[in-house]
């Protein structure tokens, strides 16, 4: 049996075997004692494992009294709106973000839809691990109750942003191809991008939760949804994961250009339009938010990797902005959560206004190649292993507040432990491919002698 992981970024579990319904329902109601008084909204990303470990959530949040107010198959930033939007007491998104097909997971989200904080997931896991659930008696059960316009109203909120322009966007009338990876976005995407004026050729459109791709959306995974984008003559191919949390893009010519300058192109948007403010960042997140900060004059702040990370650095920071490399965007004035959807949004504001192909969008920004890799280290190993790496060079600026970060001046080796799989990333980002790689190389020869 393999291990239910257990992080900063929820629950997550191979289905039928580390995670079943039973351990949903029961982390549910572990929920319902920890979370605030009121509603608890419940949502799944369209895996085939939803509707089962979803309905376990809905009977242990009942079971405990609490109602549940069901949206269905809805987007990670969906449920995150429909938490403020509802005044909900927190949510459970079933949802195992880019990981493979057989896992599914839990997020548990508090009353300001942000993910749970350290604190309070542990308050959750122990109540959890206690192994007997005070169930409620049928004088005092709660109900489940469906709420179907979380994905208009979600779309609404996004149109209504000052940093969206959406009649110059219908003007301009932008051909897209989308990919929403038979999962949670092929409702609300083509919904947006209709309000937006673009005509829009969908591939891995049906909700069937049977990923037709790899569901990370990284480059070598989506390439060959850049036919498509070249053979359509649409000039930009929009890429979401299976809970819509992230964005990747493919350019005009069909090249998939890296996740990485979602949030970088994003930010370029904002910050002309908004200008100053400082922006958050997570460590692995590419040197291209800093040339951008370079441009636009603002402060980068970075924290540990993890969506609440981020999210705490922005508010300690006082930053409306922020995300991760990962095609994550945040935006504090629609909500605290990444968001493929906005990213969707402000993508297609910025081929509106500057109606200049994303190929030469990208020219905006210095170019830099960044390998992201896993490798397994043994958990009793893996202290030992990340002294190694932070010993490998001692001209290297040291950034120990995830994991192990080596900085020189023009690249930069990131290694830490995954928050949603039970290996150890290596990240690199250099001038050239082959620079990246050395980086990695060398991380990975220091695993191999452990």
């Amino acid at each position: 049996m393999s291990d239910l992981i257990v992080s900063i970024s929820g629950v997550r579990g191979i289905v039928g075997d580390s995670l079943t319904p039973s351990i949903a329902l029961e982390m549910a109601a572990a929920f319902a004692e920890i979370a605030d008084e009121g509603d608890i909204i419940v949502a799944s990303d369209g895996r085939t494992s939803g509707d089962s470990i979803r309905s376990a959530c809905c009977a242990g949040l009942t079971g405990m009294g609490r109602n549940a107010i069901d949206l269905g198959i809805a987007t990670t930033p969906t449920t995150e709106m429909a938490v403020t939007e509802r005044g909900a007491a927190g949510a459970v998104i079933i949802t195992a973000s880019h990981n493979p097909v057989e896992w599914n997971g839990l997020k548990f989200l508090g009353s300001d839809g942000v993910f749970l904080r350290q604190p309070d997931l542990d308050r959750l896991t122990t109540c959890w691990r206690r192994g007997s659930v005070p169930w409620h008696t049928w004088r005092d059960v709660g109900g489940v109750s469906r709420w179907e316009d979380a994905a208009r109203t979600h779309v609404g909120r996004i149109l209504d942003l000052d940093v969206i322009d959406v009649d110059r966007c219908r003007a301009a009338a932008i051909p897209v191809v989308l990919d929403t990876i038979n999962a949670s976005g092929g409702m609300i995407a083509p919904m947006l991008l209709e309000r937006l004026g673009c005509s829009v050729v969908q591939v891995n459109a049906e909700i069937t939760g049977r990923f037709s791709r790899i569901a990370e959306p990284v480059p070598e995974h989506i390439a060959p949804v850049g036919d498509t984008v070249r053979d359509a003559g649409a000039a930009v191919g929009l890429v979401l994961d299976p809970d819509g949390d992230r964005l990747a893009l493919i350019d005009e010519t069909g090249t998939a250009v890296g996740e990485e300058y979602t949030l970088a192109l994003a930010t370029y948007a904002i910050r002309r339009k908004h200008p100053g403010g400082p922006v958050v960042v997570n460590a692995s997140t590419s040197r291209m938010i800093d040339d951008v900060a370079a441009m636009l004059d603002f402060t980068v702040h970075r924290t540990a990797v993890g969506e609440i990370n981020v999210v705490e650095g922005m508010l300690r920071n006082g930053a409306s902005l922020g995300g991760e490399g990962n095609g994550g965007v945040i935006y504090g004035d629609l909500h605290l959560g990444r968001d493929g959807l906005l990213g969707i949004a402000l993508i297609v504001d910025l081929l509106a206004s500057d109606r200049t192909p994303l190929s030469e969008l990208r020219g905006v920004l210095p170019r830099y190649t960044i390998v992201k890799e896993k490798i397994a280290v043994d958990v009793d190993a893996r202290d030992d292993y990340l002294r190694a790496v932070a010993s490998l060079d001692d001209e290297a600026e040291l950034d120990t507040c995830d994991g192990v970060k080596l900085i020189w001046s023009d690249r930069w080796l990131h290694v830490r432990p995954s928050n949603t799989e039970p290996v150890v990333r290596i990240i690199a980002e250099a001038p050239t491919r082959e620079d990246a790689d050395a980086l990695c190389r060398a991380a990975r020869s220091l695993a191999a002698a452990q």
